[in-house]
């Protein structure tokens, strides 16, 4: 008996040892695949104008390497919002103190998988789109980009195409997403954002206040609130 537990336990240490094994071979491959395409994203006359497709590129890699290059700010609009390792980039990279911005479709609500609150509850700014809040006349956030300010070689980037940052898009979905460095998209995006931001409720980022997936805040009243004290005239 007492060999046949020895034999059982060195069984399962040998498929805990087998299991970190794996792991640290996908951590390397990735790793190695994120390296090789941020170093083909510049061409050899230094501008960056690259088109990815997905499956076949490494769009989720190429996204996160962009993400751990930048310095200073991100600002994001996003329609759905599930894949952990991106939104675990952009924690790390707002605790190293660049800044994020995230614009996002009020349907994150009704998403048990949406990594919004986890960027939330980490003090990110996020910004929850709300076009009307009547029903019949509401609009989605259907947006998916990212205006980096000072990534890999310092460049200004835009990233932007049909990606959603989710598992089915970055393994399974016909998607595409564009890298650009022309200074008048990327003023343009920008310039968009911010109007997006105008249309939307901010529900974290702000001093002192903690969000919570547990106790969601009911965006479409508090929206309507703000609506209607923007439209009274309060006398000098």
């Amino acid at each position: 008996i007492s060999f046949l537990k020895r034999a059982a336990l060195g069984t399962v240490f040998c498929g805990v040892l087998a299991g970190f094994g794996v792991v640290a071979y996908v951590i390397h491959q990735s790793q190695d695949t994120q390296a090789k395409i941020l170093a083909g994203l510049v061409g050899k006359d230094g501008r960056v104008a690259k088109a990815f497709f997905s499956p076949d590129d490494s769009i989720k890699q190429l996204l996160i390497g962009l993400i751990e290059e930048e310095k200073k700010h991100i600002a994001i609009a996003i329609y759905t919002f599930t894949e952990k390792d991106i939104a675990q980039a952009l924690v790390d990279a707002h605790k190293r103190g660049v800044v994020i911005e995230v614009v996002a479709d009020r349907g994150y609500g009704s998403d048990r998988y949406s990594k919004i609150p986890l960027l939330a509850n980490n003090h990110i700014p996020v910004w929850v789109y709300q076009s009307d809040v009547d029903e019949r006349k509401a609009s989605l956030l259907h947006d998916k980009f990212c205006i980096f300010d000072d990534t890999i070689q310092h460049k200004a980037l835009i990233w932007t195409g049909s990606y959603n940052f989710t598992q089915r898009a970055t393994l399974r979905n016909q998607e595409n997403v564009v890298v650009l460095d022309d200074p008048a998209i990327i003023a343009r995006f920008k310039e968009q954002f911010e109007k997006l931001k105008g249309r939307s409720l901010l529900i974290s980022g702000l001093p002192g206040t903690v969000y919570t997936a547990e106790k969601k805040i009911d965006t479409s009243l508090l929206y309507t609130v703000k609506k209607w004290l923007n439209k009274i005239k309060l006398p000098l």
